[in-house]
């Protein structure tokens, strides 16, 4: 009886241990599906973080340019400003230039004038 009950405790331990091997390797299976989720979902989130940091710096330098184009504007503005007080004071300048020569021309008219008329009377120089 004992020799026959060895057949079957065996063939039983045997088929537990497949059982455990079984289990063992499907926790290993899992374990290596659960690493390479991880790793999938780290690959994922670094190339999220990635892409944010992309778009951040893209942001930053549309920003910049934005920025410089605006301080170029002003500049051209304010030269443009510069340009037109300057333009003006020329012909404010210009305008002065010609009344003066034109005052100039009136008192050398009245100056010959009255040269003329004092030569003309003589009399009149002596007062």
């Amino acid at each position: 009886a004992g020799g026959g009950g060895a057949p079957p405790a065996a063939s039983r331990l045997a088929r537990l241990d497949r059982s455990i091997q079984g289990l063992l390797s499907k926790k290993t299976q899992l374990e290596d599906e659960a690493t390479a989720q991880d790793t999938s979902a780290s690959t994922r989130l670094a190339q999220a973080f990635k892409m944010d940091q992309d778009r951040q710096k893209r942001f930053k330098m549309a920003l910049a340019e934005q920025k410089e184009g605006e301080r170029r504007e002003r500049l051209r503005v304010s030269k443009e400003r510069v340009a037109a007080k300057h333009a003006m004071l020329h012909r404010v300048h210009r305008a002065a230039e010609r009344t003066e020569r034109g005052a100039d021309r009136g008192i050398e008219r009245i100056e010959r004038e009255e040269d003329r008329l004092l030569k003309s009377s003589p009399p009149l120089e002596r007062l």
